[in-house]
């Protein structure tokens, strides 16, 4: 209801809203929440644009027409989406923006066909440009309002918008800053060309931005943009009085939105896709622990970022692995593994490094504990795993023990003496009996 009256107070006398944000925001509701899809939320909507139409002095006749105009636009684009199209949980698949464009070009087009009828009736106008005026406007508020609801954030425990330690706060907000200026300056300066110069930040913004920020950042181009044509800050020439010309600048506003939402779905698509395959290259795909490689280069990290700091390294290899594999089989012996590697991420601390450096044999590096801290660890480790049970697909409990190897160094040593070091106390605790904690002395 909110939606519709900011449409309703940005309509000349007598005439159709030149901002319309109601249907957008019903049918980004509708695609991003599908459970609110149902015959009670409709008429909560047609309920709330009616009381919305009746409080501002429109006649009831009127108001039903226009609401009901509103409702199949927002209608035809759920029925399309459900029949044809996947939920719009995020726009971060590769088919997502298509989908958004063919979405919001059928409610568009739904809307120009209620005008063809509503407009001539209402307005005295002609069946063609009530096509346009419907269809053109629709268009561009599906494009201006969509992205941003489709892109919003679920949770905004995890937003952070100074992401990188590294880059001052200034130069983040630098594109969205230039935005700022450029829509100043098309003011300043006056004229409908200028209208397109903002895309210029636009497209910065979708260079360095999230598909959620420069979804904002562009919404508030194209509200700035209605206002201030609505409000007279930009002076349109005589010839953008006419119905053609003023419909042009509308759709040129809506394909100067969606270029810099492309362009930034498709940039975070990429994100996403190097962090996965960085993902893989440092990571174990059984368990998630870091692999060999990684954990060489946090090892030596560790050394190199805080050489003062006292550091401890534990060797763990699960005893009598191989007759795990030999009588459970070897889907038994990686749900072992992965049991294990959860025994370990639960004892340490969330940045302390897991990872499985061979077969069955993993490495756990400890930063800023003390020798006795370090040794209580590895037992709690070592206990844990063995008293838990571990139960298999059918049915059956399944029980290991593991074997720990300790050393602890306050001295910027090579990294590669004291994963031999580890080595020999591992051996140790194995030859005396497995199932036990040995340090290296």
């Amino acid at each position: 209801m909110v939606a519709a009256l900011i449409g309703i107070y940005t309509r000349p006398l007598d005439l159709l809203a030149n901002l319309w944000p109601a249907n957008a925001i019903l049918l980004g509701i509708f695609l991003r929440f599908p459970s609110t899809q149902t015959p009670l939320h409709l008429c909560f909507a047609f309920i709330g644009f009616v009381i919305a139409d009746m409080m501002t002095g429109s006649t009831l006749e009127k108001t039903l027409l226009l609401t009901t105009g509103n409702l199949v636009s927002v209608c035809s684009g759920i029925i399309f989406t459900r029949k044809y199209l996947d939920n719009f949980d995020s726009l971060l698949k590769t088919r997502s923006i298509l989908n958004l464009i063919i979405v919001a070009l059928v409610s568009s087009a739904a809307a120009g066909i209620c005008g063809m009828f509503i407009y001539p009736y209402l307005f005295n106008g002609a069946v063609s440009d009530g096509w346009i005026f419907w269809f053109v406007s629709e268009l561009v508020h599906y494009i201006a309002f969509l992205p941003f609801i489709l892109a919003f954030p679920k949770s905004f425990k995890t937003f952070n918008l100074k992401k990188a330690g590294d880059i001052s706060f200034l130069t983040l907000m630098a594109p969205a800053l230039s935005v700022l200026f450029l829509c100043l300056l098309v003011v300043l300066i006056d004229g409908p060309g200028m209208v397109a110069i903002p895309v210029l930040g636009l497209l910065w913004c979708a260079l360095s931005y999230r598909i959620f920020t420069t979804a904002l950042l562009t919404l508030f181009f194209c509200l700035w943009t209605f206002s201030a044509v609505s409000f007279g800050y930009i002076t349109l020439p005589l010839t953008l009085s006419t119905w053609g010309e003023l419909m042009a600048l509308r759709f040129s506003v809506a394909v100067i939105s969606l270029v810099p939402i492309i362009i930034s779905s498709f940039m975070q698509i990429k994100r996403q896709e190097i962090s996965k395959l960085a993902y893989a290259a440092n990571h174990d795909s059984l368990t998630g622990a870091f692999n060999r490689h990684a954990f060489m280069e946090s090892l030596n990290q560790k050394f190199t970022d805080k050489p003062t700091n006292s550091i401890a390294l534990l060797l763990s290899d699960l005893d009598h692995f191989k007759s795990i594999n030999d009588q459970y089989g070897h889907p038994s012996g990686d749900a072992m593994l992965k049991h294990f590697y959860q025994i370990c991420r639960s004892k340490v601390r969330s940045d302390d490094v897991i990872a499985r450096i061979g077969g069955e044999e993993f490495a756990v590096i400890l930063i800023g504990q003390d020798k006795t801290t370090a040794c209580i660890i590895a037992d709690r480790i070592r206990q844990s795993f063995a008293e838990s049970e571990l139960e298999l697909e059918n049915g059956q409990k399944l029980n290991a023990t593991t074997s720990i190897g300790i050393v602890y160094s306050e001295q910027n040593i090579h990294p590669e003496e004291l994963i031999q070091q580890a080595d020999l106390a591992l051996y140790r605790a194995k030859e005396n009996g497995r199932n036990r904690v040995e340090s290296y002395e």
